[in-house]
């Protein structure tokens, strides 16, 4: 475990934040108050049955049974935002003779003043690889941290604790009546209780990026401005020093309906062991955005993303991703959505080593709320893959019931919806 992790002060500070969260319940289940800092409690058991959870060849079919337990703390101002979300869950398999506890914790904010927006987005989380490894198509609409924006690296296997921690400032300083700059900073870490080379590596990738905008009218910008990036292995044995330029168009009817198309181009200096320095130019092209309905919405992310990979080295992710919600009564709501993968290594000796990963994800809630603050749920389960070393594919189709309690909550500042 590289130094840079255990001298992390996200570590300590995610099990300290956790570790709050149970006696802060204990005076918390009660409706927020109208003010301006608000603790919204949370809470949920389910069950779940999947017939092949493992993605195995031949298939096996298991049950699971578990349950979360959070909070969320917001701080509303007229210039500030900030929330604060952790949580711990459980979960058991008893066909599989295995069971795991996770913790999870997230910080975000976001500081307004005349000229300028600045950002902070922090989280840390602690998975077993039973759940990570398996793919998700629901987005994490919210802070809480329940649905983690990953893709899977490996064979789904139990036993193997994942932890990864995110840092990411950000700004934006408006300097003329048409122009902003923008800043993106960013670190994200990964490590594994057990490496496997080619699907569960360890490592380290700085981002830092900025972006100089021009408002082409009152609802749409460009941008360009380049970008570095730098992929460290655990152990120094594979580094990927990135140099980049992107170009960006954002269009934005309202706070809830917007889009974005960015493409990327990149210069990759690959330093493997085993193999001779490689340079490699790669390219990306994204299409992101939300649109609200008179009723319902849709969220996506389409395109050709450019990012690191505990498959080794930094990737090429071939995205089809699209969630559907709408709400179909008073109390009763749908929410769907799929996510079709394709992941490509950057690099001639990588992608000698290591096959593509290939991966369809699909699920589909039935969500009612009972009261104000219980309600039910019930879900499917949908995953077929192509591992890595496999040729068979493999396919799992499972159902889950989830009985629920979320305090209630003011409501969010129209940029952050």
């Amino acid at each position: 475990m590289s130094s840079l992790y255990r001298n992390s002060p996200m570590r300590p500070a995610a099990v300290l934040a956790v570790a709050i969260v149970v006696p802060a319940l204990c005076v918390g289940m009660r409706p927020a108050a109208a003010q301006e800092i608000n603790l919204v409690p949370f809470g949920n058991a389910t069950a779940e049955w999947d017939s092949n959870r493992l993605l195995a060849r031949p298939p096996r079919s298991a049950a699971s049974y578990g349950g979360l337990v959070g909070a969320e703390l917001r701080d509303l101002t007229e210039r500030n935002y900030m929330d604060l979300t952790a949580q711990i869950s459980y979960t058991d398999v008893p066909q599989l003779g295995f069971d795991w506890t996770s913790g999870n914790v997230a910080f975000k904010s976001d500081f307004k003043t005349l000229k300028a927006d600045y950002t902070l987005l922090a989280a840390y989380r602690r998975d077993d690889s039973y759940y990570t490894e398996f793919g998700h198509a629901s987005y994490a609409n919210d802070l809480t941290p329940t649905s983690p924006d990953t893709i899977a690296t490996s064979n789904v296997r139990t036993g193997i604790t994942r932890e990864s921690y995110e840092v990411d400032p950000g700004f934006d300083y408006n300097f003329a009546p048409r122009f902003d700059l923008e800043g993106d900073f960013r670190v994200n870490s990964v490590r594994y209780s057990v490496q496997t080379p080619g699907q569960t590596v360890d490592y380290t990738s700085p981002y830092a990026g900025v972006t100089l905008n021009y408002d082409t009218g009152p609802r749409s910008s460009i941008g360009i401005g380049p970008y570095y990036s730098r992929y460290q292995e655990t152990g120094g044995t594979n580094t990927t020093d990135t140099e980049g330029a992107a170009l960006t168009y954002n269009y934005k009817t309202s706070n809830v309906t917007r889009m974005s198309v960015l493409l990327r181009v990149e210069r990759n200096q690959i330093d493997m062991l085993g193999f001779s320095p490689q340079s490699a130019t790669s390219w990306g092209l994204e299409w992101v955005g939300t649109h609200k309905y008179r009723i319902g919405s849709v969220q996506f992310s389409i395109g050709r993303f450019l990012e690191p990979s505990s498959i080794g080295g930094r990737v090429a992710l071939n995205q089809i991703r699209a969630q559907y919600y709408r709400p179909l009564s008073a109390r009763l709501s749908f929410s769907g959505a799929v996510r079709v993968t394709d992941t490509e290594v950057i690099g001639n000796a990588l992608a000698a080593e290591t096959q593509p990963e290939h991966r369809v994800n699909a699920e589909l809630y039935l969500h009612f709320d009972m009261t104000p603050t219980w309600y039910v749920q019930l879900g499917y389960i949908f995953a077929r893959a192509a591992d890595v070393g496999v040729a068979d594919l493999a396919y799992s189709n499972g159902v889950l019931l989830t009985f629920g309690y979320r305090g209630l909550e003011p409501p969010l500042p129209r940029d952050t919806r």
